[in-house]
């Protein structure tokens, strides 16, 4: 919740990044407890339905802007991650149904997930380094 009170992230970044995390969070969340609870999905698939639409939007537009070292990589990563809450709304009597479906669906995450795995530790090697220095204003002499 941080980047979305204080705008941490430089330009469009924390609109990207920032609030997209915040959301998903929220979806997140949501299916944890409905799972832990034995509650329908049906609500938190609505609502990663909205949440999804809106990462593959920011998918295009982070490669249509070209931002990121890596705009493809990161494109793509928001794109799947948003299919992933939206494809669950309108096929969840399939994936509960069809073990193949779901089957394909952890391809699915799990090659999201793999994507999202380099864009972070590739991203946590370049910041690491270019905040070596990096020192607050309070710091500073």
């Amino acid at each position: 919740m941080t980047l979305t009170f204080t705008w941490l992230l430089p330009g469009s970044y924390n609109i990207g990044y920032g609030e997209a995390t915040t959301l998903f969070g929220a979806v997140f969340l949501g299916a944890v407890i409905a799972l832990s609870q034995g509650w329908d999905l049906i609500p938190v698939a609505i609502y990663g339905f909205f949440a999804g639409v809106g990462a593959v939007i920011v998918g295009i537009r982070i490669i249509s802007l070209g931002l990121t070292k890596e705009p493809i990589l990161s494109g793509i990563g928001f794109i799947m991650a948003g299919l992933g809450g939206v494809l669950p709304a309108p096929l969840l009597g399939l994936l509960k149904k069809n073990k193949t479906f779901r089957l394909i669906a952890a391809l699915v995450v799990l090659v999201t997930a793999l994507l999202w795995a380099v864009t972070f530790y590739t991203s946590l090697w370049g910041h690491l380094a270019s905040f070596a220095k990096w020192m607050p204003a309070t710091m500073a002499k």
